[in-house]
């Protein structure tokens, strides 16, 4: 089976001192990640989108808060497959180690730092650019300074940030100011357990693959999650599969090597 080769990195680093930003739906205050994350910030600025009854604050909980008919107020049918996703993927990346519980992440000592610009009810271009501007230390207008940014930003949202195989502009430009302060910025492909590359993850663009699973029982990526179907319910742990879950295998991966070497 095909993998990563983690034990071999953690005889040298283990993520300490490296903050990975998940730009997603929120993070869960999971006994896994708690003593891992660090403030954040919600930038969905519709309240209709974000579902939790107002703008743009200091919350970034990941709440699922889908409406309990499954449309939201808008009209639009609430995104059921985001339920817990950003809580998912910053598992993958720093669950804790050696704390009796659950599991660890790829970078078990690095800090996440949670950044919501997607909810159940949709998101705004506006919201995810700032939400990445930010997450990197740039300057955001009306918004708290940021003080932890991120030396990797954990995209698992392709679809939204390009057109085929080009990447779109409003994005680019922020992308190349991150990469100019040595921020690694992280969407790529997923593989299954034998190393194939499913039809979702083929073509010309891509340049870098992990392990994403596939949602065949017991071939996805366990990581931390929640049993609410409307709110928060208990902590617990499952199973999700795609490009998103292959993402932060490579986020976690970038924090190690950051850990060893800074200018990395």
């Amino acid at each position: 089976e095909y993998g990563i080769n983690v034990k071999s990195a953690w005889q040298r680093s283990l993520g300490d001192n490296v903050t990975v930003a998940v730009i997603d739906t929120g993070v869960n205050h999971h006994p896994d990640l708690v003593n891992n994350i660090v403030p954040g910030y919600d930038f969905l600025s519709d309240a209709i989108q974000a579902d939790d009854g107002d703008g743009r604050d200091s919350d970034p909980s990941d709440s699922a808060m889908v409406p309990k008919n499954g449309i939201c107020s808008n009209g639009r049918k609430a995104e059921s497959y985001m339920r817990w996703h950003g809580t998912h993927i910053a598992g993958t990346i720093a669950a804790s180690a050696n704390n009796k519980i659950g599991m660890s992440g790829i970078s078990p000592n690095a800090k996440i730092l949670p950044v919501r610009a997607f909810g159940p009810c949709g998101t705004r271009f506006s919201d995810v650019t700032d939400a990445i501007k930010w997450a990197g230390g740039l300057k955001v207008q009306d918004t708290p300074e940021n003080r932890y940014p991120a030396q990797v930003i954990n995209l698992s949202f392709g679809s939204y940030l390009n057109s085929g195989s080009k990447c779109f502009k409003g994005y680019q430009d922020i992308f190349d100011e991150l990469h100019a302060k040595g921020i690694v910025v992280v969407s790529v492909s997923s593989t299954t357990r034998m190393g194939e590359r499913p039809v979702a993850s083929c073509g010309s663009s891509v340049s870098i693959s992990a392990p994403g699973g596939t949602h065949a029982p017991n071939q996805g990526i366990f990581s931390t999650f929640n049993t609410g179907m409307i709110s928060v319910g208990e902590h617990n742990y499952s199973e999700n599969a795609g490009t998103s879950m292959a993402a932060p295998h490579i986020s976690a991966i970038a924090a190690l090597a950051k850990s060893v070497n800074p200018d990395a």
